[in-house]
C-alpha cells in the first residue's frame, strides 16, 4: 500500500523469504485523498485484494506506509475474511490532521471535501476485526507518533522505532518487526517477542497507549 519506489526494499526482503508481495500503485501521501472516496481506486484495490488471495489460496497480509497503512486499515475492515494481518508504519489512523506539514499545503493537496469526511475520519481508529500491528517512531518528524499507536489488545499491539517519516519503510529494525510479524503462522497470532539478548533500539519496544490518551 505504498508506492511503487518504496515497496521495492520490502519486496527484495520478503523475496528471500519466499513471499509473494506487490504494491498497489497509490499515490503519495501529499497527494492522496482518504481511502475508498473515489469508486475507480476502490474497485481496484479491492479488485487486487481478492485477485491475490484467489491466486496464492490465503488470506494476505496488508503492509501500509503514512496514508497508505490508512488505505490497509480499511481494506481490512471492509473484507476482514481475505485477510490475514494489517501492518501500518507511521500511519496517524487516530487523527489525519495531527501533522507537521503546514495547514495551507494541506488544504492546498487535499482537494474538495466529501459530504461525510468528518463522519469516516472519526471511524478511522475503530478497532479492527483481524490482527493489527502499528509501528511507529517518536522522532517521526512528520506524523504525531501518538496518533499513529494502537491501544493494545489480544490481537493489537504498538511497536516503536527510532527513525524518521521517511525512512521508516526502509529502517531495518522496522523490517525485522515485519518479518516477525509475517513468518508467525496464519491463525496464531501472536505480540512481537524480541530475540533473547536483543534490546532497544537494535530491536522494537511495544508501547500500551490508553484510549483516552489524545492522538496530538
Amino acid at each position: 500500500m505504498v508506492g511503487e519506489i518504496a515497496c521495492c526494499h520490502r519486496q527484495r526482503a520478503s523475496s528471500a523469504r519466499t513471499y509473494a508481495e506487490r504494491g498497489w500503485s497509490t499515490s503519495t501521501s501529499a497527494r492522496s485523498r482518504l481511502p475508498f472516496t473515489c469508486g475507480y481506486g476502490r474497485r481496484r484495490i479491492r479488485l487486487g485484494a481478492r485477485g491475490l488471495r484467489n491466486r496464492h489460496g490465503r488470506r494476505i497480509s496488508l503492509i501500509g506506509w503514512s496514508l497508505g497503512g490508512i488505505y490497509a486499515r480499511e481494506l481490512a475492515r471492509r473484507f476482514a475474511p481475505d485477510v490475514r494481518q494489517v501492518i501500518t508504519l507511521a500511519s496517524p489512523f487516530r487523527d489525519v490532521e495531527a501533522t507537521n506539514v503546514p495547514r495551507f499545503l494541506r488544504e492546498r493537496t487535499r482537494g474538495r471535501g466529501l459530504p461525510d469526511e468528518a463522519d469516516y475520519r472519526r471511524m478511522l481508529d475503530a478497532p479492527l476485526p483481524v490482527p493489527t500491528t502499528a509501528i511507529y517512531s517518536r522522532t517521526d518528524g512528520i506524523a504525531a507518533w501518538r496518533s499513529c499507536c494502537l491501544e493494545e489488545g489480544p490481537f493489537s499491539e504498538s511497536l516503536e522505532v527510532e527513525s524518521s517519516h521517511l525512512g521508516i519503510g526502509h529502517h531495518p529494525v522496522a523490517l525485522l518487526a515485519i518479518a516477525d510479524r509475517l513468518a508467525q503462522p496464519e491463525d496464531a497470532w501472536k505480540h512481537f517477542t524480541p530475540p533473547p539478548g536483543w534490546r532497544w533500539p537494535l530491536v522494537p519496544r511495544r508501547r500500551t497507549p490508553s484510549r483516552d490518551e489524545p492522538p496530538r
